[in-house]
């Protein structure tokens, strides 16, 4: 993780809960093109105190470089996982980069909340009603402040939308998703690893193509269509960064600090690499991270922006957050997982 600034935030509060952590080792439905749409520019965000479900918090294993990161408070594979989570409804918080420009910054990159429901068919899962609930795109040209539009949410239309088992990797699936139309903008075509914990309540893509966290609720998080202030963010996090397997290959620790400077900038702290402000707007459903050209903080004109090169998002119940950097040379192209 480098110097980064933050462009675009969130929309629903994510109070951390903190996180647990073990000691040890090693549907068919209407499309809906890419339509901007408007928000009231008078919605104040607000900072609820989400009620904290205990078997949505996912504990790790605290693992060290070279170890496994093992999701769950036990080290092998859930026989009835698949039980745990059929005709089970999840809420997921999402990112990708829709375009790249030069350098490998992104130039337009989708930031969004959407449900959706598993249902076990025969040897894997079907992924029904799948409902977009928030999303913006945010288009970042240059060192040109970048601009944020909310785009249109509702039922995506889909090809194929299923869950496979990994039979060679615990609690491992193939998520595929096909949308039924060439144009559809709301979505990629996704075909990614994504692991659940050991009680299937969290479900996790860690790739870079398609950052996804999804936690299994029956109804919908309080506050959960809300522009949110930066709170959610704030503090000190243990950032691990994994490969396909889960192997670790880097651990760092980061402060995410406030700061009522330029345009509500936040100072990202990052160990043995310094102090850097962040550009903060009260949208969306993550961060879109980049650069400040000289190493300095944010400029007040934004002159020393330098374009959008990573993201972030958090958890639905703000315990725990993944990160992604373009420029970090990761051959990995996963992931970090943040905790606090």
């Amino acid at each position: 993780m480098k110097k980064y600034l933050t462009v675009a935030v969130l929309s629903v509060l994510l109070t951390a809960c903190g996180g647990g952590s073990d000691s040890g080792s090693p549907s068919t439905a209407t499309n809906t093109n890419d339509k901007p749409t408007t928000t009231n520019p008078n919605t104040t965000p607000t900072n609820p105190t989400p009620t904290v479900d205990d078997s949505l918090v996912l504990k790790i294993n605290n693992p060290n470089v070279g170890q496994t990161l093992l999701l769950g408070s036990n080290q092998v594979t859930n026989p009835n996982i698949q039980d745990a989570i059929n005709n089970k409804k999840y809420f997921a918080r999402f990112t990708y980069c829709g375009v790249k420009g030069s350098y490998e910054m992104c130039s337009s990159t989708r930031l969004g909340q959407f449900s959706f429901t598993i249902v076990k068919d025969s040897d894997k899962f079907l992924v029904k009603d799948l409902n977009i609930d928030k999303l913006v795109r945010v288009t970042a040209q240059g060192s040109n402040r970048p601009e944020i539009i909310p785009m249109e949410g509702g039922m995506v239309g889909v090809a194929e939308a299923s869950l496979t088992p990994d039979k060679n990797n615990k609690n491992q699936y193939r998520l595929k998703i096909m949308p039924a139309s060439t144009v559809e903008t709301r979505l990629p075509s996704i075909d990614v690893a994504v692991q659940f914990n050991d009680n299937g309540k969290n479900l996790i893509s860690f790739n870079s193509s398609f950052m996804m966290i999804a936690q299994q609720m029956d109804n919908q998080p309080n506050n959960w269509n809300q522009d949110m202030t930066k709170n959610g963010l704030m503090g000190n996090w243990i950032a691990y960064e994994p490969d396909y397997f889960l192997q670790i290959k880097n651990k760092s620790n980061l402060s995410v600090q406030n700061n009522s400077g330029v345009e509500g900038t936040s100072n990202f702290v990052v160990s043995g690499q310094g102090t850097f402000n962040g550009y903060y707007k009260e949208m969306s459903s993550g961060y879109v991270l980049g650069y400040t050209s000289d190493n300095k903080p944010l400029n007040q004109n934004l002159s020393n922006y330098e374009g959008v090169n990573g993201f972030s998002i958090l958890a639905p119940n703000g315990q725990y957050a993944l990160a992604y950097d373009f420029d970090n040379n990761n051959p990995y192209k996963q992931a970090s997982l943040l905790f606090k």
